[in-house]
C-alpha cells in the first residue's frame, strides 16, 4: 500500500521566538515551563497531549525533541498540518502546539474501480459521519479491506495518488483506487520445455487485471502436464504503481525415462525380460511417446506403444495413439484352474477437446483382434467411445496432495463397426486427495462399471492384480457387473523426498453380490531414468497367498 499523500505539507516545525533574535543571542537557554495545545475543536487536548513525551518541562529546550513529538501528533490522523510556536512564560518558555483538524465526515467515495465492487469495501471504513476525519485509520481500514478483498477474490488494490485532497472541506472522502495489473510474464529456469508450451496454458494474460485465484489455477494446469517439479511465482514492481510483472520460476523435472532387466525364473527355467523407452516432454513440446516391451518366452509377450499431442490445434484439441500387442498363455479362469491364453492386438485413437477449464469430452476408435484359446476363432472387437473428465487434482511436483478427478465414458462394441459380440461398457470413476499434514496424503478412488448385451469372456470386468484389488492375483474373479474401491495413506520421508511408503485396503465386486477385499503395505520410489516405481505386498481376506506386485506408476 503507497503512503496516503496528502495535499497540505504534511509537517511543519515553525519555532517564532517572540523575543526575536535578542532570545537566540541570550547567554542562558531557554527553559520549558509549560506546553499548550490551540486549534483543536473535536479533538481532545488530552488525546493530543498523550503524544507528548519528548519534550521536558524544566528542561531546556531541545528541537529534536518538539520535532519528534510534533511528529507523534501528526501521526495521530486527525491533523491537516502540525507546527508549534515559542512563547515567553514566567522566565521561560512554552511551547505552543498549533494543531489543524481535518474535516468531519460527510461521506466516502471510491473512484477507479472495474471488477472489484467500491460497495464492497466502503462498509470496511471504520469512521462514522460527522467524526474527524483520521487519514490513519482510513489507511489501517483500507490495508484490511485490499488484504479480504485479495483473499476472498484475488484481486490487489492499489491506492492511487493525486494532487487532489482526500478529503474536501465539506467532508466528501474520495480515494482512487485500481486493480493491479499484469505488466510481462516472465518465465525463468526452462532448458528444455519451450516457451509456448507454458504460455498456451495460461489464462492470466499480459496487460489484464492480477487475478491471483487465476494465477493460482493456471499453476495447477501447468502442474498437471507433470513437467515441472517445483514452480515459484513472484511479482516485479514496475515504475507504475498499478502494473507489476509476474515472474515465474520453473524447475523442470526429469521426462525421459529409460528402463531395462533380465530375470530368470527357476520353477519354470525361463528368463523373461523387459525393455522400455520414454519422453513425456519429446522435443520440449509436451508430447509424450512411449515404447514398452516385455518378454517371458512361451508364457507372456507384451508391446506398447503411445503418442500424446496435447495441443493439436488453437482449440487445444488432444490426440492419444495406442497400438499395443498382449499375449499371455498361463491365465485361469475365475471358476477353475484349467488355463488358456488370449491375445489381443489393436490400436485405439483418442481426440479430446475442452468444454471448460477444467472439464474435456473426448471421443475414441478402438479396432482390435482377440485370439482367445476359449473361443473356437479369432475374432474382432472393434468400438466407437465417448467420456467426460474433469480434473481438479492441486499436485506438489510430480505427487497429487489434493483435489479430485473424476470421469465418465460410454464404449459401443460390435454393431455396425462388425465384431462377434455385441455390448455396451458403461464405466464411471472418481477420485479425492487429502493433506492432513506436512508428508502425508490420504486418498481414494471408487470406480463402478456395467456391461449391456453380449460381451466375450475376455471382455469382461475382472478383478484382482496390480490395478484392481491386490490381494488376488489377476483376473480372481470376472463379471458384467464392477464395483471397486481402493484408499491409500501414503507417507514421504522427510530425509528422502524421493521414497513413500503406502498402506493400502482395496475392496472389489464383479457382481454386486460377492465381495473381495484386501489390505497391504507398499512402497513407491522415484528413480531418475526410471520414473516412480511401485511395489505392493498386499493379502486377501480369505487367507489365500499374498500377492507381490511390482508396477510404475501410481495405481490412481
Amino acid at each position: 500500500m503507497r503512503k496516503l499523500r496528502l495535499a497540505c505539507s504534511g509537517l511543519l516545525l515553525l519555532f517564532l521566538f517572540l523575543a526575536g533574535a535578542g532570545l537566540a543571542r541570550a547567554e542562558e537557554q531557554p527553559v520549558v515551563l509549560a506546553v499548550e495545545v490551540t486549534g483543536n475543536h473535536q479533538v481532545a487536548e488530552e488525546t493530543i497531549l498523550r503524544a507528548v513525551s519528548n519534550i521536558r518541562l524544566g528542561e531546556v529546550l531541545d528541537e529534536n525533541a518538539v520535532r519528534k513529538d510534533l511528529q507523534a501528533i501528526q501521526n495521530l490522523g486527525y491533523f491537516s498540518m502540525v507546527d508549534a510556536d515559542v512563547a515567553p512564560f514566567l522566565g521561560g518558555i512554552k511551547i505552543i502546539i498549533n494543531v489543524y483538524e481535518n474535516p468531519l465526515v460527510k461521506e466516502f467515495r471510491i473512484t477507479g474501480l472495474q471488477k472489484a465492487d467500491p460497495a464492497e469495501i466502503i462498509p470496511y471504513f471504520t469512521q462514522k459521519e460527522g467524526e474527524v476525519f483520521n487519514y490513519v485509520n482510513l489507511m489501517n481500514d483500507l490495508e484490511k479491506a485490499a488484504y479480504d478483498f485479495q483473499e476472498k477474490s484475488g484481486l490487489q488494490l492499489v491506492f492511487l495518488s493525486t494532487d487532489e485532497d482526500i478529503i474536501t472541506p465539506d467532508g466528501v472522502v474520495t480515494l482512487h483506487l485500481t486493480e493491479a495489473r499484469v505488466g510481462q510474464i516472465i518465465l525463468k529456469g526452462l532448458e528444455k520445455t519451450r516457451e509456448k508450451v507454458v504460455r498456451r496454458e495460461l489464462s492470466l494474460k499480459e496487460g489484464e487485471i492480477l487475478d491471483l485465484n487465476l494465477l493460482r489455477e493456471d499453476l495447477q494446469r501447468l502442474y498437471r502436464l507433470q513437467l515441472f517439479a517445483d514452480i515459484q511465482p513472484r511479482f516485479e514492481f514496475t515504475p507504475s504503481p498499478e502494473v507489476v510483472n509476474v515472474v515465474l520460476d520453473l524447475n523442470e523435472g526429469k521426462t525421459v525415462g529409460l528402463n531395462m532387466g533380465l530375470t530368470y525364473i527357476p520353477e519354470l527355467a525361463r528368463l523373461a525380460g523387459n525393455f522400455g523407452v520414454s519422453d513425456t516432454n519429446l522435443l520440449g513440446l509436451g508430447q509424450r511417446i512411449s515404447l514398452e516391451i516385455s518378454s517371458s518366452p512361451g508364457l507372456s509377450q507384451h508391446t506398447g506403444f503411445v503418442f500424446y499431442e496435447p495441443w493439436l490445434d488453437e482449440k487445444e484439441t488432444s490426440l492419444w495413439v495406442n497400438l499395443y500387442s498382449r499375449y499371455d498363455s498361463d491365465l485361469t479362469t475365475a471358476t477353475s484352474d484349467e488355463k488358456y491364453s488370449e491375445k489381443r492386438t489393436g490400436a485405439k485413437v483418442t481426440l479430446g477437446r475442452p468444454l471448460l477449464k477444467e472439464l474435456r469430452a473426448n471421443t475414441s476408435l478402438q479396432i482390435e483382434k482377440v485370439d482367445d484359446s476359449r473361443e473356437l476363432d479369432e475374432y474382432w472387437n472393434n468400438s466407437v467411445g465417448l467420456g467426460l473428465v474433469y480434473n481438479k487434482l492441486i499436485y506438489k511436483g510430480f505427487h497429487a496432495t489434493g483435489g479430485y478427478w473424476a470421469s465418465i465414458e460410454t464404449a459401443i462394441h460390435g454393431g455396425w463397426l462388425g465384431g462377434k459380440y455385441d455390448f455396451n461398457e458403461y464405466i464411471a470413476e472418481f477420485k479425492q486427495f487429502y493433506s492432513p499434514w506436512e508428508r502425508t496424503t490420504l486418498g481414494y478412488r471408487i470406480k463402478a462399471g456395467t456391461m449391456i448385451g453380449n460381451p466375450g469372456e475376455s471382455d469382461r470386468f475382472y478383478i484382482g492384480g496390480p490395478i484392481t484389488v491386490r490381494g488376488y492375483r489377476d483376473r480372481h474373479a470376472e463379471g458384467t457387473d464392477f464395483l471397486l474401491a481402493n484408499v491409500e495413506l501414503r507417507q514421504q520421508m522427510p530425509d528422502n523426498e524421493s521414497l513413500y511408503l503406502v498402506a493400502f485396503y482395496d475392496l472389489g465386486s464383479v457382481d454386486y453380490k460377492k465381495f473381495y477385499h484386501s489390505y497391504g503395505i507398499g512402497v513407491r520410489y522415484t528413480v531418475p531414468l526410471l520414473g516412480k516405481l511401485r511395489l505392493d505386498y498386499g493379502w486377501n481376506g480369505e487367507g489365500g497367498t499374498p500377492q507381490v506386485h511390482f508396477f510404475i506408476e501410481e495405481m490412481f
